[in-house]
């Protein structure tokens, strides 16, 4: 049986995880009872590896739509241009939502609990 992502995973689409040594890194640094930050440090090389890796979606993206989420010679709402429109927007929003999840690792390794921020906005 498929898990969730892999049954929404489209076919060809690149994913982009952290290592196995980067996923070590971060679970020790996390479980440690040591106080301080310092051991958030090797992790935080994996993450500005990742943020590369975003950026580089992101141009990919770009790139695969030729900068145009439309086809110009073809009606704004035939099939073809609202399914190529809906297929670009979907990816632009899940390369932003890697992106926000980075953001949120990046500053847990600063010491900012992004999850207490989060719960006090919603009271």
């Amino acid at each position: 049986m498929k898990n969730k992502s892999e049954s929404t995973r489209v076919p060809g689409e690149r994913t982009v995880p952290l290592s196995p040594d980067a996923e070590k890194l971060v679970r020790e640094a996390l479980q440690s009872e040591r106080e301080g930050l310092d051991r958030m440090l090797p992790p935080r090389m994996y993450l500005v590896k990742l943020f590369a890796r975003i950026e580089q979606l992101s141009a990919d993206i770009d790139e695969a739509f030729a900068g145009q989420p439309l086809l110009l010679d073809r009606a704004p709402d035939a099939p073809a241009n609202v399914a190529r429109c809906k297929a670009c927007l979907r990816l632009h929003k899940e390369n932003t939502d890697l992106l926000g999840r980075a953001l949120e690792l990046w500053m847990f390794s600063f010491g900012y609990d992004v999850g207490e921020r989060r719960s006090q906005s919603k009271t």
